[in-house]
């Protein structure tokens, strides 16, 4: 998001184009964690809220102190779960490379520097993905503050190194390598906050003795109902970077892929006071504090509809002119289709947060409606773009069909369990 100015001047419009493809095939690739960081995340904090086992379904009883045992257990097994991930992943971007990749860019860059900028942003997205469990870990021992800290460092590392190289004219490469940096920068301050923890772990017994096999049967329940969400969620919000730019030009797939990056960073600043609080409102739920766990969640949800509300406002009226000013070479989406964005995703912000803290129940009843959603997004999408409907149908195929169910249906349920 800072370095939106420089990516849009520095780079050419194509070349913009192509960032967003990288950026968008990340966020495909991040689907074969299919759930599991917030699940290991749950697990943490259950155990260190003195679960005695992690349940399929629901929490188990207290002991009413941590249990570190099965603290060590969880960590010892989300280790070695992303280590494998990251090799897969690594393997499954060089496919992309190879076979996808040259079709996109058609001439519309020179495709050596593509390549080779993809490599470095290959390796950065495996190792990205392989550290996901410092941020499970730190989520679930209740150390919000120092995740949060993680990623400062990752994007601020991310804009001083990608920065600086637009500013010296090294392109795709350059943001490539931005990426890598962040990655590490965030993976060693992180190390410092794990320190404490992982210390307080090794006077516990037997660690190498945890029953993997057990243990992920028992998460794997519900982590693969949230790697479906997310599957459906990617095809909800990410797919349409990838349509754009097979029915359109690269220029236009640029203005979409800028102008919802900017309201997506909406969305997240405004998720913000939602995600701090989940490890608190697990405690709440395995302690039975419904009044608390209610409370805490009016709150936090009109803090995230004001933001948004204020945050939409900026970037239909005040975002383009700020990029004129910067001499950006790529435009935003007129401003009808700016503000009919902005609303399909607040909706879909609104109802995200709701359905996030139905999982802090140790339960994901949105499976199916969130792949169907998909699918049916996908499908209208792609029949929407080639019938000539333009940009407008990408995002009235996911503003449609979410509001067909899931705009409504989450926020209604967990109102109709809270309150009661």
């Amino acid at each position: 998001m800072i370095l939106l100015p420089l990516v849009v001047t520095r780079l050419s419009a194509p070349e913009v184009g192509i960032w967003y493809i990288f950026v968008a095939l990340q966020g495909l690739v991040a689907l074969a964690d299919f759930g599991f960081q917030p699940t290991f995340a749950r697990s943490f904090s259950s155990a260190y809220a003195g679960a005695r086992t992690i349940e399929r379904h629901g929490h188990a009883e207290t002991e009413g102190e941590a249990n570190l045992q099965l603290v060590g257990e969880v960590l010892h097994l989300c280790r070695r779960f992303y280590a494998v991930l990251a090799v897969g992943v690594g393997v499954l971007m060089a496919l992309i490379g190879t076979f996808y990749l040259p079709d996109v860019v058609r001439g519309a860059a020179p495709f050596a520097e593509v390549a080779q900028a993809w490599v470095v942003f290959s390796l950065g997205t495996a190792l990205m993905l392989y550290f996901s469990w410092n941020a499970g870990f730190l989520l679930g021992a209740g150390r919000v503050s120092s995740t949060y800290w993680g990623q400062i460092a990752s994007r601020a590392g991310f804009v001083l190194i990608g920065g600086g190289a637009l500013l010296l004219d090294w392109g795709l490469i350059g943001l490539a390598v931005g990426n890598l940096v962040s990655v590490l920068l965030a993976r060693v301050i992180l190390q410092f906050r794990l320190l404490p923890l992982l210390r307080a772990l090794r006077v516990v017994p037997a660690l190498g003795k945890t029953n993997n096999g057990t243990l992920f049967k028992a998460l794997w329940p519900n982590a693969s109902r949230m790697g479906l969400v997310s599957l459906g969620g990617f095809l909800i919000t990410r797919l349409n970077v990838l349509i754009a730019s097979a029915f359109f030009s690269l220029e236009t797939a640029a203005s979409y892929a800028v102008t919802l990056q900017l309201l997506t960073a909406v969305g997240s600043v405004a998720q913000l006071p939602i995600n701090v609080a989940i490890p608190e409102m697990v405690r709440m739920r395995v302690r039975h504090d419904r009044a608390g766990l209610r409370r805490t969640w009016l709150i936090r949800q009109a803090i995230l509809l004001t933001l948004f509300a204020v945050g939409l406002a900026f970037v239909a009226f005040a975002a383009e002119p700020l990029l004129s000013f910067v001499g950006s070479n790529v435009a935003l989406l007129p401003l009808p289709l700016i503000l009919l964005l902005g609303v399909v995703l607040l909706l879909e912000v609104n109802h995200a947060s709701c359905a996030l803290v139905i999982t802090t129940g140790n339960t994901v009843p949105f499976v199916k409606a969130a792949l169907l959603s998909g699918i049916a997004v996908a499908i209208l999408s792609i029949a929407g773009a080639g019938a000539g409907l333009g940009v407008a149908a990408l995002i009235l195929a996911p503003g449609i069909v979410q509001l067909a169910y899931n705009n409504w249906k989450w926020p209604l349920l967990l109102w109709s369990e809270l309150k009661s």
